[in-house]
């Protein structure tokens, strides 16, 4: 498995929010004026899985948040 993680300093992600992150349509109340469909994070995992891989995040409120995905390696 190759493993990409991506992390930022943000405000992290809230107890109610981790739950249903990865589900459709889901957004920040919180976040600036919506502009998004709530569409990126469904269509990643569903695209992660597709491969053969997982996906998930780990989160610090008011420390930020780091999202993984793992991909198997094709061996030729």
């Amino acid at each position: 498995m190759v493993k990409c993680t991506i992390a930022d300093n943000g405000a992290g992600i809230n107890e109610q929010q981790r739950e249903s992150l990865f589900e459709l349509y889901v957004q920040d109340p919180n976040s600036r004026p919506l502009t998004g469909l709530g569409l990126g994070l469904y269509l990643s995992k569903q695209i992660v899985k597709a491969h053969g891989g997982e996906i998930g995040f780990e989160t610090t409120p008011g420390g930020g948040s780091t999202f993984w995905f793992c991909l198997p390696v094709l061996e030729i």
